[in-house]
């Protein structure tokens, strides 16, 4: 597990994109949030290219099917440049991301980062400040 404070937005986005550059076939990155995270994340990668083609967008899930939700939500960057969003939770049970990494919001449950270290999957704790 690593830990990443970024000081706005454009700095986790780099390192995103950083990382982006490793997703093979069928791989992808998945970053855990709240919604307003989640949010300001999916507006910002609407206005970014990335190897001068624009990201698709997949299945996106906010309304959580029409039930209350005010859980975490997952953002997932496909190696097709395709980002969906759907909930972390399914009930009580953490919804294991297939990421190379996986970025967890400092503000996420703790039993997020447990689920996915103990799947062996590799996380980075991230936070940012507001951009200026």
């Amino acid at each position: 597990m690593k830990e990443k404070n970024f000081c706005c937005i454009d700095n986790f986005l780099d390192d995103l994109f950083n990382m982006y550059g490793y997703v093979n076939k069928y791989d992808c990155i998945t970053i855990y949030a709240n919604a307003d995270i989640i949010s300001e994340i999916f507006r910002s990668l609407a206005w970014i290219t990335y190897d001068d083609e624009d990201f698709e967008i997949g299945q996106i899930n906010f309304d959580c099917d029409g039930h209350d939700y005010d859980k975490e939500f997952i953002l997932s960057i496909n190696d097709d440049k395709t980002i969906w969003i759907q909930p972390a939770w399914d009930g009580c049970v953490v919804t294991k991301g297939c990421g190379i990494v996986n970025y967890i919001h400092a503000d996420c449950n703790s039993k997020i980062l447990i689920e996915l270290e103990n799947c062996k999957q590799k996380v980075a704790i991230f936070d940012y400040g507001k951009h200026e």
